[in-house]
């Protein structure tokens, strides 16, 4: 928790200061910390607070103190060389320093607890108008931590801390309408006021400012009294971008959130081990690694996701759980598995926790004759699922879900062919996407790479009755990518309900079996029509500890009516299908096979 202070307490900031002779070396230290990236954050500033710059010693203490993730050593030992470099800028008169001094001894960290020497050093800075310094003193006199509780006295101060802030955020100054945020945001024990802190938040994350990014989405995430301002959509979106400049607590957000389905995100595990990942790879973040672990449990299939989560769960042994669930686990594994997941471990911190569980590295170690170099490019490099052709423009139909925080997106029969689209369309709330092949020479490359594309009959392709309880249905799509072989495959089963998760009329419940990587593929009624896209996967670890028993076979689809009326709100207006003889299932199958592709989203 230690490097969440930034978030939790605040900068020490010199809003007034001008960077004028700084220098570049500086400014490039400078934006690495305000970006988390602590390790260049030191390369850059060691030199120049050696050299006497009071705010390249200000700002390196800060690294010292938030950045022992990255920049390695004890982390009381970085707590002690941050009170060395806080201490030299405070004797240049450096108003921050004091200010984060302060903070060390509130927190007894790298000295020795001393709410008073604390009270003495923000006395200091705020001598010098550091609004940081005014905030502690109100949370000074909120707790009564050397000096008499008083509340009176602390909003007093937390309202002198805002009128310091206001001006230069209303210029649109970011780190100040950033601290604004957090004073009415709840972070700060002042009378909330969730439209304001959202008001001055969006001020900062619009500029860049990663931590008011952050607070950003928790905002929207959590919202206000009543539900106001809560928006699970706004809260992805600013997770994901805080993510992508290098936030890895936003990354361990998004996982926590996809791995649950909590506050109104979509369950979807393969986004959590995504965010999980980048999390974990970031900041070695051992809850990431635990959360992976738990997912790899939740998702287990074979042996395969055993040896990924024993690898997790070793590297996150730190955690008491952690531990006993990698014990729980071993007793279900053979010698070889254990050992395999052991010697991964070690390649993992070889490695500096990069790549780490590479599935063709498991899967040479499980069986050298199964991988050859031949086949290691049918792997998915990136994360995959299903869609399939609506139109003879090349418009493919999948969830949104799939093609979510992607570099390039391409549609094909299987990771060998495959062909670059775009993004024309997306529906968050019903998790649809419509993509579009984009080359000029589609045609031409369709025909090259053996592509079969078969898009809207001239009697259409969705049926306009919905589904009906009971009756059959085929499923297809590419359920864990290209790993087992390189073709569509289909399933069989029927309407288990006709409404979804949360009685929702647009979605239907089936049994058919779904996997990760069916997600965005078409069902298909017996005659050929498809009445759906299939959608999720339930949870059936989280199920089985809600109701007592483990569910079987529950997955959902998106129905015909809702995939149509997005298609005609993206300007693709489509036909009913009025097929009405019955099929065989190989005649299914046929009609599957040309159909549906493999979509990849290339992170």
């Amino acid at each position: 928790m230690k490097r969440l202070l930034p978030v939790l307490m605040g900068f020490a900031l010199l809003l007034l200061s001008s960077t004028e002779g700084w220098g570049a070396d500086f400014q490039k230290g400078l934006d690495a910390y305000n970006n988390d990236n602590y390790a260049i954050a030191l390369r850059e500033l060691k030199p120049l607070a050696e050299q006497g710059n009071a705010n390249a010693q200000y700002y390196l203490g800060r690294t010292y103190e938030f950045g022992t993730n990255q920049i390695g050593g004890d982390r009381s030992g970085n707590d002690e060389t941050a009170v060395k470099w806080y201490r030299l800028a405070a004797e240049q008169g450096h108003a921050g320093a004091k200010s984060s001094l302060g903070n060390m001894y509130a927190e007894g960290s790298g000295v020795e607890k001393n709410y008073e020497t604390a009270v003495k050093w923000y006395t200091l800075a705020v001598e010098q108008g550091d609004a940081t310094a005014m905030l502690r003193m109100g949370l000074m006199y909120k707790r009564g931590e050397g000096v008499p509780r008083n509340l009176e006295t602390s909003v007093k101060w937390y309202k002198r801390a805002a009128e310091k802030y206001r001006p230069t955020a209303e210029q649109g100054d970011a780190r100040a309408a950033y601290e604004l945020g957090r004073i009415y945001g709840g972070r700060l024990y002042f009378p909330m006021d969730i439209g304001a802190a959202i008001k001055w938040y969006t001020i900062a994350a619009k500029q860049g400012l990663v931590l008011a990014q952050y607070e950003l989405a928790s905002r929207y995430e959590i919202g206000g009294k009543g539900g106001a301002f809560k928006d699970a959509s706004k809260a992805i979106k600013w997770y994901e971008i805080a993510a992508e400049q290098g936030h890895a607590y936003s990354a361990h957000t998004l996982g926590q959130n996809y791995e649950f389905g909590s506050n109104g995100f979509p369950q979807d595990f393969l986004l959590a081990i995504k965010w999980y990942k980048f999390s974990f790879e970031r900041d070695h973040n051992r809850m990431g690694a635990f959360g992976l672990a738990k997912i790899y449990q939740e998702m287990r299939e074979s042996e395969l996701e055993d040896i990924l989560s024993y690898m997790y769960f070793n590297i996150s042994t730190a955690n008491t759980t952690a531990l006993m669930e990698r014990v729980k686990l071993g007793r279900t594994m053979s010698a070889k598995n254990r050992q395999i997941a052991k010697d991964l471990t070690r390649e993992c911190v070889a490695k500096n926790y990069k790549g780490c569980g590479e599935i063709v590295s498991i899967q040479k170690k499980l069986n050298p004759k199964i991988i050859s170099k031949k086949n290691e490019r049918l792997l998915p490099k990136s994360g995959s699922g299903s869609g399939f052709f609506v139109s003879k423009m090349g418009h493919v139909v999948t969830n949104a879900h799939v093609v979510r925080s992607c570099k390039r997106i391409s549609v094909g029969e299987n990771t060998n062919k495959q062909i670059s689209v775009e993004l024309v369309a997306k529906d968050k709330k019903n998790d649809l996407a419509l993509l579009k092949m984009t080359s000029e020479k589609t045609k031409s490359l369709l025909v090259k790479l053996g592509i079969k594309v078969v898009p809207l009959a001239s009697k259409g392709l969705l049926r306009s009755d919905d589904v009906e309880l009971g009756e059959k249905v085929m499923v297809a799509g590419y359920p864990y990518g290209e790993l087992f072989s390189n073709t569509v495959k289909v399933t069989r089963g029927i309407v288990s309900a006709i409404r979804g998760i949360g009685d929702d009329s647009s979605q239907f419940q089936l049994d058919a079996a779904v996997q990760r990587g069916n997600s965005g593929g078409p069902v298909y009624d017996e005659k050929g029509n498809i009445v759906g896209v299939v959608v999720a996967q339930l949870n059936k670890l989280k199920m089985a500890k809600a109701i007592g028993s483990l569910p079987e076979n529950v997955n959902f689809g998106i129905k015909a009516s809702t995939v149509r009326q997005f298609l005609t709100s993206s300007g693709l207006p489509t036909k009913w299908s009025s097929r009405s003889n019955s099929m065989s299932t190989k005649e299914l199958a046929k009609i599957a096979q040309k159909q549906t592709v493999m979509v990849v989203c290339h992170q």
